[in-house]
């Protein structure tokens, strides 16, 4: 077995996506009783096929460690929510709740598990045959006294109808409890020995003032909950009512792949995801709009009605990985520009779902906001790397985007952040005041120009529609909105449908690599069916489409959303083009492109997980999504 054991991990080494080897590994494992190894192997899988069979394999496995049974709780939670007539899933959270000492809820949910199957009965009688797992139910019976469950092993027995003995009734009375007590004994035994790592830290000082926060000090704690997904079968089924969790089936060649399939409603599978806020069980506390992104089979499903190739999300990952490998000792990431790459990387994980509450991100998430706030609470809301000139409205921009959609993904959630929405108001603040006459922006928000910069100002109204969706009604947002939509189409060059980069002077001839900020802008605040609009992707279909991603992947970033929003056969015409290029031009580590001191590797990281969680990420900031299933 321990020659099997090396094998298996050699393969999972090659490929950590590989779920049939880490099972097999993980089955491996408890057949030589290392039960805490194979929990900890199923809760580092970055996916979980969302199957019966192997959601409750794993949250049996998994619930045997300290750390364990809260993400198998909630694995099964989830699962019931979805399949609440599955009876498999009820008797394995009756069982671990059995092992936990909560009779009343494994009553509970064994009573549920024998009406849902016939063959499991409830009995009157005390005693259950050799091998069978059984739990006493009080209540009325035929003897009005105590009721039975029995649980077989693939079958149910009725006590009544078996002949009596009482020796082998005693024998297996006497085993049942013995069984029982270890279970019990190695359960408190683990949750003795292994320690519990501190939750990360979020705290806020309050200051004076009239609109701050009382609180000093408030922990987040986060929940350790995996992700899965629902992907091709890839074992074969061992039955959830065998009361042994070491059951080895025949092992897969470990060296396959399989590809993720998206759920549907109508196929009955089920994929959950336990990043961030975004499992199943607290799906109510995401504002609509954004819970496509939060659940592992919306992304897929999304993803696949969008034209999304089954590589992306491996890829998404991929590029988080390698982003939270790269942040920095203080929270922030890059070295030049920091708040621009920390705002990236920010947008890059929540593009994802991945909140505070990230089992895999959560401290990544943390201490990138925490390095943000701390800064615009010394510089009256202002984000930008000390010395950085006239970037720093670039800087500021994305940081106050990247802060405000994390304030919409967590208001609601009851573990809203400290101090966050005075952070956010000082900050929107800064963009609005800093709008020019012409309703633009400028390099350093030096507001009495009229000559505004569509770079600095596609950033800006990226901030304010994200402000504008937190709902909080910040002031002077809507009117800066309307008052940039109208400078953004005065900067369209009438003779070929591009942006320009200024109004006037040298560089006012319409560019490609703008000319998606200017698209989008106009996508994102109610324009999106203007003339305008169908112009300016004309121009991109001569001078951008079937282009490769480049070194600088800044004007992809905009162009791939700039299609998407408009849907139909553009975007189809795109997407088949430009998504391939993209997927074959990441690095075996998760990055694109090369990096250089200017942070280019950060930011076209960052860039490049965006774009391609533009088919489930994106419908946060757009009211319409034409020509796609995903509205």
């Amino acid at each position: 077995m321990s020659q099997t054991i090396a094998e298996l991990e050699a393969a999972l080494n090659a490929s950590p996506d590989n779920w049939s080897a880490r099972r097999a590994l993980a089955e491996a494992q408890l057949a030589e009783g290392q039960q805490v190894a194979a929990a900890h192997l199923l809760m580092a899988a970055p996916m979980v096929p969302g199957d019966e069979d192997n959601l409750m394999f794993t949250a049996y496995t998994i619930a045997h460690t300290a750390e364990g049974w809260e993400p198998a709780q909630g694995l099964l939670e989830d699962y019931l929510k979805a399949h609440p007539e599955s009876s498999a899933a009820h008797l394995t959270f009756g069982r671990l709740l059995l092992g936990r000492g909560d009779t009343a809820g494994a009553e509970s949910h064994f009573k549920v598990a024998a009406v849902l199957d016939p063959s499991i009965q409830v009995d009157a009688e005390m005693q259950a045959p050799v091998g069978v797992h059984a739990i006493h139910l009080q209540g009325e019976g035929p003897h009005h006294g105590e009721r039975m469950l029995i649980v077989g092993e693939g079958e149910a027995v009725h006590a009544a109808d078996k002949k009596s003995d009482t020796n082998e009734k005693v024998g297996a009375l006497a085993a049942a409890i013995a069984v029982h007590a270890a279970i019990i004994f190695l359960l408190g035994l683990v949750a003795l020995t292994v320690p519990v790592s501190a939750p990360p830290q979020l705290s806020v000082s309050s200051v004076s003032g009239e609109e701050s926060s009382t609180v000093e000090n408030v922990q987040l704690n986060k929940v350790s909950r995996k992700t899965s997904a629902t992907m091709s079968q890839s074992t074969p089924i061992v039955s959830v009512e065998a009361f042994s969790p070491t059951a080895v089936p025949q092992i897969v060649d470990p060296n396959n792949t399989f590809s993720m399939i998206g759920a549907t409603g109508d196929s009955g599978d089920f994929g959950m995801s336990m990043s961030g806020f975004g499992d199943v069980s607290n799906m109510g506390a995401i504002p609509a709009q954004m819970r496509s992104r939060c659940s592992a089979s919306q992304r897929l499903k999304r993803l696949r009605e969008s034209g999304g190739d089954e590589r992306a999300e491996a890829a998404v990952k991929k590029a988080l990985d390698f982003v939270a490998s790269k942040q920095n000792a203080d929270g922030s990431w890059g070295k030049e520009f920091k708040f621009a790459s920390t705002g990236l990387a920010l947008l890059s994980f929540l593009g994802h779902c991945e909140t505070p509450e990230s089992a895999k991100y959560g401290d990544s998430v943390v201490n990138g906001t925490l390095f943000l706030m701390e800064t615009a609470k010394k510089n009256k809301g202002k984000m930008a790397t000390e010395g950085a000139g006239n970037h720093h409205s670039y800087e500021h921009a994305i940081a106050t985007y990247a802060l405000c959609e994390l304030y919409t993904m967590t208001k609601e959630s009851g573990r809203e952040i400290p101090r966050l929405e005075n952070t956010l108001r000082d900050a929107v603040g800064i963009i609005v005041d800093g709008q020019d006459k012409a309703g633009g922006w400028v390099y350093g928000y030096a507001n009495g120009g009229n000559n505004p910069d569509m770079s600095v100002s596609g950033w800006q109204i990226q901030a304010l529609k994200a402000a504008h969706n937190t709902g909080k009604k910040f002031s002077g947002v809507d009117r800066a909105l309307d008052k940039s939509i109208s400078y953004v189409k005065k900067a369209q060059d009438d003779k070929n449908g591009g942006w320009k980069y200024r109004l006037v002077g040298e560089e006012s001839t319409g560019k490609p690599t703008l000319t998606g900020a200017g698209i989008l802008a106009l996508q994102i605040w109610n324009e999106g069916d203007s003339d305008h609009v169908k112009k300016g992707l004309d121009f991109l279909d001569k001078n951008y489409l079937g282009r490769p991603p480049g070194a600088d992947f800044y004007a992809p970033y905009y162009n791939m959303q700039a299609y998407f929003m408009e849907g139909g056969t553009r975007w189809e015409t795109f997407n088949s083009k430009f998504q391939k290029a993209l997927l074959d031009a990441q690095n075996a580590d998760g990055s694109w492109t090369k990096g250089d001191a200017k942070d280019s590797l950060i930011r076209n990281t960052a860039w490049g997980a965006l774009m391609l969680e533009v088919y489930y990420r994106y419908l946060p900031t757009s009211d319409k999504v034409q020509g796609l299933k995903v509205r």
